[in-house]
């Protein structure tokens, strides 16, 4: 009987760090997503497909502020007006440094925005971006534990230890096969 229960407890416990180590592995790479998009800016055509984290959507044809989501979704009832006065996106950014971005935008898209001119909004936004000091990006703030990177190697470090007495065992079975002939 005592090996029964022994035997659900290890079960249990093996479960719970199989899951458990994917869970946390699965929420860091999340995170880690979530936080390389954190000053990402879309640029595309009204309605296009596009990264939805993108915090900014610009319009390639004129350099305006638009909406971006599913093919053939309208936008959702908030970001019906995508009125530049309103756009609180890029965390730790002021104001001004907002509408700088928006500025740069529709200045240089006046006659449609080329390769070169998306990537200079886009280096601006790096360079604003590079001043601003903001926590790293937690999606699962009821998740105890570091976000992002440390979520993912708590994650590995509970299949490291879910491996160690499986390797163990196969070590010894090995080792005593190899003096039994």
């Amino acid at each position: 009987m005592r090996e029964f229960f022994l035997g659900v407890i290890v079960f249990f416990g093996t479960m719970g760090l199989l899951m458990g180590g994917g869970a946390l592995i699965i929420m860091g790479g999340s995170e880690m997503s979530a936080e390389a998009d954190r000053y990402a800016v879309q640029f595309g055509n009204p309605g296009d497909d596009c990264n939805w984290r993108a915090p900014l959507h610009i319009d390639i044809k004129d350099g305006a502020r638009t909406y971006c989501g599913r093919r053939g979704a309208a936008p959702p009832p908030w970001r019906q007006s995508v009125d530049t006065t309103t756009f609180k996106g890029f965390k730790g950014f002021t104001d001004g440094q907002r509408k700088e971005v928006l500025t740069l935008s529709s200045q240089l898209g006046s006659d449609g925005l080329s390769e070169t001119e998306q990537q200079q909004i886009q280096n601006r936004v790096d360079e604003i971006a590079a001043t601003v000091s903001v926590p790293p990006v937690n999606e699962f703030p009821g998740v105890p534990g570091p976000p992002g990177l440390g979520r993912i190697l708590l994650g590995v470090l509970a299949w490291v230890i879910l491996g160690i007495p499986y390797l163990i065992r196969h070590w010894r079975e090995r080792r005593w096969r190899r003096w039994s002939y």
